[in-house]
C-alpha cells in the first residue's frame, strides 16, 4: 500500500458478482454490517474505495458456482470500464 500511494496510485476494492442462488446464502446480515464497518475503516484511514458490482447474476454466467464463464466474464468487465470511465481515472 505504502509503495503504491508513494506513486500516486489509487487502491480499490472491487466487488465480485454474485450468482443469483447465493445471494440469500452467502452473507447474513450480521456479515454485511461488518463488512461495512471495515469498508468504511478502509475508506477513512486509507482512502480506499469500494466499488460495488450492481448487478445478482443468473448461473447462465458462471461455469460453477462462482466463477464466470466467458459471457459473465464480458458483463463484469463492461462494469468494470464503464466505472473506471466515470471516475475519470483513465
Amino acid at each position: 500500500y505504502e509503495a503504491l500511494t508513494k506513486r500516486n496510485s489509487k487502491v480499490i476494492f472491487l466487488d465480485f458478482p454474485m450468482r443469483n442462488q447465493l445471494v440469500d446464502t452467502f452473507m447474513d446480515d450480521g456479515s454485511t454490517s461488518e463488512l461495512n464497518k471495515i469498508l468504511k475503516y478502509y475508506k477513512n484511514q486509507y482512502r480506499i474505495d469500494y466499488w460495488q458490482f450492481p448487478y445478482i447474476m443468473d448461473s447462465s454466467y458462471f461455469i460453477d458456482g462462482a466463477h464466470l464463464n466467458s459471457k459473465g466474464a464480458m458483463q463484469y468487465q463492461k462494469w468494470f470500464v464503464s466505472e473506471i470511465a466515470s471516475k475519470r481515472m483513465i
